[in-house]
């Protein structure tokens, strides 16, 4: 509960209210998150799919019919990603489902998505054409003029992190979460109005940070006193 301190004689109740804060915080940014991993996927997806016609279904062989399954010598993937799909295929063949692109693009995690911006993805020349920027208008069909790909590579490691911030309940109470949200929502609008308006309108975040302190430490505060009372009994 270090973390949750300000000062070193703070009281117990000071500290559990922060802690309880900071929960509220990482529930707060579920959903923007949420958005943000499905609408990245399926954008990569929608793009790569306007390049590489498939149909998406397992074959005779065992690979999957879409990019992300292609021989090593035409796939578009680094080693590391191929292997990491291969697990994908393995985890998913594990519960005895049938391999097929949707069920291999959910099981790839955050992770998989966001190093897609690495810079082994970035185009060669015009002959040679890995994904960015030549996938920018499918994907990203609102991107910032002069955004690149580092510089989306930069933004989505930075949420990259503070996702599994939160979704470990790491201490992000003494962060400034508006801006984060704006972060993640501005990299949604950059792939589709509707899915950023919605994303804003089901966002905690503000409201949580508005309220701040208060209602945990009522709340702690009356399970104190609750509490006191069943020891006097």
């Amino acid at each position: 509960m270090a973390a949750f301190k300000k000062h070193e004689n703070d009281p117990a109740n000071a500290i559990l209210a922060r802690y309880a804060y900071n929960i509220a915080l990482c529930e707060s940014l579920y959903p923007v998150l949420h958005f943000l991993e499905i609408s990245l996927r399926n954008a990569i997806c929608r793009a790569m799919a306007s390049r590489d016609c498939a149909d998406g279904k397992l074959m005779s062989d065992g690979r999957v019919n879409c990019w992300l399954d292609r021989p090593e010598t035409t796939s578009i993937l680094t080693p590391n990603h191929r292997k990491k799909v291969s697990d994908a295929k393995r985890e998913i063949g594990k519960d005895m489902r049938e391999v097929s692109e949707g069920r291999l693009v959910a099981q790839l995690g955050f992770g998989f998505w966001t190093s897609l911006f690495t810079s082994p993805y970035g185009d060669r020349s015009p002959r040679q054409l890995r994904m960015w920027p030549s996938l920018f208008p499918t994907a990203f069909p609102n991107l910032d003029a002069g955004m690149t790909r580092a510089l989306l590579e930069e933004r989505l490691t930075r949420i990259r992190h503070l996702r599994n911030r939160a979704f470990h309940h790491e201490p992000i109470w003494t962060r400034r979460l508006k801006r984060d949200e704006e972060d993640i929502l501005q990299v949604i609008y950059w792939m589709g109005y509707a899915p950023a308006e919605f994303a804003a309108s089901v966002s905690r975040v503000q409201a949580v940070e508005r309220a701040a302190l208060e209602p945990f430490q009522s709340k702690i505060t009356a399970l104190a006193i609750s509490a006191a009372k069943r020891a006097a009994l």
